[in-house]
């Protein structure tokens, strides 16, 4: 739970260390070359940070359309409502009431 409520938590900076680490060996890059445009440009690797919040992002779509296995689905109430609070420019998720 610590990577959703924290993605910049000492865990996923050591996880970003060790991705790193293998784009110097997998790129033969020296210690001390920059390696984030070779992440983003070359590999074609997201950040720790952006993996984490793009699984969720998709566990959380394959919920609500009811192709993630069914572990996963019991878990997700069976009616969402969309809510756009235009005053913060923010969206989110909120629970609905079931009829």
């Amino acid at each position: 739970m610590a990577y959703i409520e924290n993605p910049q938590s000492e865990e996923t900076e050591a996880l970003q260390s060790v991705l790193n680490a293998g784009a110097h060996l997998i790129m033969q890059k020296r210690k001390y070359d920059h390696i984030t445009s070779t992440l983003r440009d070359d590999l074609h690797w997201l950040p720790i940070r952006h993996q984490i919040l793009y699984k969720l992002s998709t566990i959380v779509y394959k919920c609500i359309h009811a192709t993630a296995p069914s572990y996963l689905t019991n878990l997700c109430p069976s009616h969402y409502q969309y809510k756009l609070s235009l005053s913060s420019l923010e969206t989110c998720w909120c629970l609905g009431r079931e009829r």
